[in-house]
């Protein structure tokens, strides 16, 4: 999940933010999120990592090819398309073109719409 901010957010605010939605997610449906790292916990469920915001941190963008066997791609969905039956070595190098082509329209169409400031934590 990817929340669009305006650039002059602290990292400090950005991350606390984080934290607080995935929190408020994983205490809402504990059988579908968690957000503890370690991937024997993982199964069946999707990780929820708010650490992802912080300087130095890293993560993979979207269309980004992975260091994977069969060169897996990172690619945007809708929340429409996720579910168990949703694979991490699903989208690759050979199948990417499909996926695009069957697209209706982009998963992220006016996601750069969204962005604003966080709100306070008051």
């Amino acid at each position: 999940m990817v929340v669009p901010i305006e650039p002059s957010t602290r990292w400090e605010a950005a991350k606390a933010f984080s934290k607080r939605v995935v929190d408020a997610m994983v205490q809402a449906e504990p059988a579908k999120y968690l957000a503890t790292m370690t991937k024997q916990k993982r199964k069946g469920k999707l990780f929820l990592d708010y650490l992802r915001n912080g300087p130095g941190a890293t993560a993979v963008c979207v269309f980004s090819t992975r260091a994977r066997p069969k060169a897996t791609v990172a690619v945007p969905l809708a929340w429409s398309e996720l579910g168990a039956e949703l694979r991490p070595d699903q989208f690759n190098v050979q199948n990417l073109e499909q996926r695009l082509a069957q697209l209706k329209r982009d998963p992220w169409d006016g996601f750069d719409a969204a962005r604003g400031q966080l709100p306070s934590a008051g």
